[in-house]
């Protein structure tokens, strides 16, 4: 039996044959989430300080390793960068482990605005796949939200030169792993929405990884626009009627942009200088 007392970070108990390899039990008193962040690339979601307990059964030999167990926790605090300003605190999630797979059942989470502190309840899911090597492959986030609780997202669609920044509900899936584009994809009701022609700053990381596939669908339902350039003081602004709806499709360098936009007014801004 081996103990180790690495707090914060760890802290387990492990029983088994570790002298060919590894086969063993293992009982994880804490694990703090906040430590996979830094091999989190791209970092589209980051963990809290918050910290996993459970078993899992360890089979290792010649650097090759598989897991499987369950893990719980009392929450955990996610940030992702597609809910911008925003906390997504996941109550009472319980995880299994298999081959590798850490998946979490369907879990209530409460997402809290910074600026407002107004709170909004979902359903989140969430995932994480580890290598043979233990390095991590890929990760899952999925969002359900009701019509009553609609979240601010952000859609940064750089191939496609549209920024979209909206209160939606209805199912946000996003998705990465090695090897492989970004995943965005879901269908999502929008509501008091700016769709900017051109882009807004948004982080190094996603220059590099930002070409997303996508698939998406946004119906806007009322206050949206579209407004040009992406500047505090456009020169354009749009307002869509209400119902429209616009699919996104991206699959490698093929892109699709499908749907009817019904126009209900829009404006013409200028500025009129003496010399």
């Amino acid at each position: 039996e081996l103990d180790i007392d690495a707090y914060p970070l760890i802290s387990l108990s492990l029983n088994g044959d570790i002298k060919d390899g590894i086969n063993a039990n293992v009982d994880i008193k804490s694990f703090n989430m906040y430590f996979i962040n830094t091999f989190m690339n791209p970092p589209f979601i980051t963990f809290d300080e918050c910290y996993l307990k459970g078993e899992a059964g360890v089979l290792a030999k010649d650097g090759v390793y598989t897991l499987n167990g369950n893990l719980s926790a009392d929450e955990m605090g996610v940030n992702i960068f597609w809910v911008p300003d925003q906390k997504v605190i996941i109550h009472n999630p319980t995880f299994t482990l298999w081959n590798n797979d850490l998946r979490s059942s369907v879990s209530k989470a409460t997402v809290i605005d910074y600026t407002t502190y107004e709170r909004k309840s979902i359903d989140m899911y969430a995932g994480l796949t580890l290598t043979p090597t233990l390095s991590i492959e890929g990760y899952v986030a999925e969002m359900w939200m009701n019509e009553d609780n609609p979240v601010r997202i952000r859609l940064p669609l750089p191939m496609m030169g549209i920024d979209v920044l909206a209160n939606g509900y209805g199912h946000h899936y996003m998705k990465t792993a090695e090897g492989e584009a970004m995943v965005n994809d879901g269908e999502l009701n929008v509501v008091d929405s700016e769709v900017t022609i051109g882009m807004n700053p948004y982080p190094e990381w996603y220059k590099l990884e930002g070409n997303a596939d996508v698939d998406l669908i946004l119906n806007f339902k009322r206050n949206n626009r579209v407004i040009y350039p992406a500047q505090a003081d456009p020169i354009i602004s749009i307002t869509l009627d209400e119902d429209s709806s616009v699919k996104f499709v991206k699959k490698g360098k093929d892109i699709r942009v499908q749907g009817d936009i019904d126009i209900r007014g829009g404006e013409i801004f200028y500025f009129q200088k003496y010399f």
